[in-house]
C-alpha cells in the first residue's frame, strides 16, 4: 500500500503562490526592460543617424541648387554698365567659392555617417571634384579679371573712337564746305585751273570720308557679345578701310598732312599691341573659357544634387523599415503586457500596462503614424504630444523631417522664378477638378493669359527686366483672387492659367476683366505696347458644365481659342 501524499497548508500554498507571482512578476519586468531599452534604442537610432542622414542629404541638394542659380547669374555677357557687372561678376564669383565650400563641408559630414558602400564610394568621388572646383576658383577668378580688365579697355578705346568720329566728320564736313566756297570764288574769277584742283580735291576729300565713315560704322559694331569669327571679319574689313583710306592722298597732295593726322589717331586704336580687336578678342575669349568652367561646376552641382535625392529616398525607405519593425516590437511588447494583464488583472492595469500603454506604446504608435503619413506627403498631420525624452527628441527630429519634406514638396510645385504653381502640379489639380466637376455637376472655369508683345520687351528691355515684369504682373493677379481655392500657374514661359472652381463663364470674364484692367493700371513702360506704351495682357475664358467639355484638354483648347481670339482681336482684351 503506498504512502500518501502530505498534505500542504494553505498558507505553503499561497506562500508558493506568492513566490510564483514574485518570479513571474520579476521574470515579466525584466523582459519589460530589456523590450524598452531596446526600444529606446531604435529611436534614438532612428533620431540621431537616419535623421541626420536626412537632414544633412537635403542641406547638400539645397545647396546644390544655390550653387546651380550662382553659375547661371554668372553665365551672364558683360552689360553696358561695366562697374555693376564687375560687382556683380567678383560677388557672385566669391559666393561661389563659399557656396563650394559649404557643399564640400556637408559632404565631409555626410561621409563620416554610416552608409552603405556604394553612397560611400559615390560621395567620395563627389569630395573629391568639389575639392577641385574649390582649388579651381582662383584660376576661374583670374580669367575673370583678365575678361573684364580686356573688357574695359576695349570699352575705353571704343568710346575714344566715338569722339574721335565726332571729330572727324565735323573737321572733314567743314574742310569740304570750305574747298566748295573756294571752288565758287574760282569759278567766279574764271581760274578754271584752280577751280578744277579744287574739285578733285573735294573729290577725293569726299571720298576719304566715306571710306571713313564705312571704317568707324565697322568698328561700332564691336562688342564682347559677338563671337571670335564675327570679331576677325570685322578686323579684316576695318583694315582693308584703313588702307584705302592711307591711299587716299600722296605725299605731293595738299590734303596729305589733314589725311596723315586723322589717320594716326586711328591707328592708335586699330593697330597695335594693345588694338580694340585684340582686346576684344581676349575679353571674349576669357569670358568663354570663364564660361565653360562654370558650366562644369553647374553639371557637378547637378549630379551632386540627384545624388542628394537618390540618398534622401534610400534613407526614408531604411526609416520605413525601422518603422515596422519598430512597431513588430511593440506589438510584441503589447502582447506581453496584455498576458501579464490577465495574470495579475487590476495590479497590472493599475501600475505596468497603465504606465506603458500611456507612456510609450501609444505614443510610439502615434509616432509610427505619424512618420507614415509623412512619408505619404500628407504634410498637415499633426505630431503626437509625449513626456517621454526619448519619444519627445524623436517627436523633434521628425518635425525637422516634415519641415524639409514640406521644403523638397514646394520646391516641386513652385515656380522658382514668379512664385506660383508650375506646370506639373497645375495639371494634377485640373485632372482632380474635372474629376470632381464630372461627379458633382459643378461649374469650372479657366483663364489663359499671356503678356502682349512680351518677347519685344525682353529684347529691349533685357531678361532681367522682363522677369521683374512677370512678377509685378503675377502679384496684381493674385491680388484679385479672393477664394482660396482660386488657383494660378505658371502654364510656359510668359503664359499663366487661373483656375476658377465653381464659376460660372460670366464671372470668369468679370474677374479676367478686373485683372486686366488692373495690370494696364501698373503703367509697366513697353515702348512697343499698341496702348499708351505700357503693359497689357489678353486672356482667353473658357467654362464647363459637365455637358459639352468634360477632359482638361478640351478646356484648355477652349482657353487657347478664346485667348487666339483676343489677340486677334487687338490685344489688350478679354475673350471667351
Amino acid at each position: 500500500m503506498k504512502p500518501e501524499k502530505p498534505l500542504v497548508s494553505l498558507k505553503q500554498k499561497i506562500a508558493i503562490a506568492f513566490y510564483l507571482v514574485v518570479l513571474m512578476t520579476i521574470s515579466i519586468g525584466v523582459v519589460a526592460i530589456i523590450l524598452s531599452q531596446g526600444l529606446k534604442f531604435k529611436v534614438d537610432h532612428l533620431v540621431t543617424e537616419d535623421m541626420l542622414k536626412v537632414t544633412t542629404a537635403l542641406n547638400l541638394a539645397k545647396d546644390a541648387h544655390k550653387l546651380q542659380t550662382i553659375t547661371a547669374k554668372l553665365d551672364i555677357t558683360p552689360r553696358e554698365d561695366l562697374k555693376q557687372y564687375e560687382n556683380q561678376r567678383r560677388n557672385n564669383l566669391d559666393a561661389l567659392e563659399i557656396k563650394w565650400q559649404e557643399l564640400l563641408d556637408d559632404s565631409r559630414q555626410l561621409a563620416s555617417l554610416s552608409l552603405s558602400l556604394a553612397f560611400k564610394q559615390q560621395l567620395e568621388q563627389h569630395i573629391d571634384r568639389q575639392l577641385h572646383y574649390v582649388q579651381q576658383m582662383s584660376l576661374i577668378k583670374a580669367i575673370t579679371e583678365r575678361a573684364l580688365s580686356s573688357h574695359i579697355q576695349a570699352y575705353n578705346l571704343q568710346t575714344n573712337l566715338i569722339n574721335i568720329q565726332n571729330s572727324f566728320a565735323k573737321d572733314i564736313t567743314a574742310k569740304l564746305r570750305n574747298i566748295d566756297t573756294l571752288t565758287s570764288l574760282a569759278l567766279d574769277k574764271r581760274q578754271i585751273r584752280q577751280a578744277k584742283s579744287l574739285i578733285k580735291q573735294h573729290e577725293e576729300l569726299a571720298r576719304f570720308l566715306h571710306y571713313g565713315e564705312q571704317l568707324f560704322a565697322q568698328l561700332a559694331q564691336l562688342s564682347p557679345n559677338e563671337n571670335i569669327p564675327k570679331i576677325n571679319q570685322l578686323q579684316r574689313t576695318s583694315m582693308r578701310l584703313y588702307l584705302i583710306m592711307d591711299a587716299s592722298f600722296t605725299k605731293e597732295d595738299e590734303l596729305y598732312p589733314l589725311a596723315q593726322n586723322w589717320l594716326s589717331l586711328i591707328q592708335e586704336n586699330i593697330i597695335g599691341e594693345d588694338n580694340i580687336f585684340l582686346l576684344t578678342r581676349d575679353a571674349k575669349k576669357s569670358h568663354n573659357i570663364a564660361s565653360a568652367h562654370l558650366s562644369y561646376q553647374a553639371s557637378a552641382a547637378q549630379d551632386i544634387s540627384e545624388f542628394a535625392q537618390r540618398l534622401v529616398s534610400h534613407v526614408e525607405l531604411s526609416i520605413e523599415k525601422s518603422r515596422q519593425k519598430l512597431k513588430t516590437d511593440s506589438t510584441a511588447f503589447v502582447v506581453l503586457i496584455i498576458f501579464a494583464g490577465i495574470i495579475y488583472a487590476f495590479f497590472v492595469w493599475l501600475t505596468n500596462w497603465h504606465f506603458i500603454s500611456k507612456g510609450i506604446i501609444k505614443p510610439v504608435i502615434a509616432t509610427s503614424h505619424a512618420m507614415n503619413a509623412i512619408a505619404n506627403e500628407k504634410l498637415d498631420t499633426q505630431l503626437p504630444r509625449t513626456d517621454n525624452l526619448e519619444l519627445h527628441q524623436m517627436v523633434t527630429s521628425l518635425e525637422t523631417l516634415k519641415s524639409y519634406a514640406a521644403q523638397v514638396k514646394a520646391v516641386s510645385e513652385i515656380d522658382g522664378l514668379t512664385g506660383v504653381y508650375n506646370r506639373r502640379y497645375f495639371d494634377q489639380q485640373l485632372t482632380t477638378l474635372i474629376s470632381r466637376c464630372n461627379e458633382q455637376q459643378l461649374p469650372l472655369s479657366l483663364i489663359l493669359f499671356d503678356i502682349d508683345k512680351f518677347k519685344q520687351y525682353n529684347d529691349k528691355y533685357g531678361h532681367l527686366a522682363g522677369d521683374q515684369c512677370l512678377k509685378r504682373v503675377l502679384r496684381t493677379v493674385k491680388s484679385q483672387l479672393h477664394r482660396p481655392a482660386d488657383m494660378i500657374a505658371r502654364y510656359g514661359g510668359d503664359e499663366f492659367v487661373i483656375l476658377l472652381p465653381n464659376t460660372l463663364e460670366q464671372d470668369a470674364l468679370t474677374i479676367a476683366e478686373k485683372i486686366r484692367i488692373k495690370v494696364f493700371d501698373l503703367a509697366i513702360p513697353h515702348a512697343d505696347s499698341d496702348y499708351d506704351n505700357r503693359i497689357t495682357i489678353s486672356l482667353g475664358v473658357a467654362s464647363m458644365l459637365c455637358t459639352g467639355i468634360n477632359t482638361s484638354d478640351a478646356l484648355i483648347q477652349y482657353a487657347d481659342k478664346a485667348l487666339y481670339q483676343a489677340k486677334a482681336d487687338g490685344r489688350n482684351r478679354s475673350s471667351s
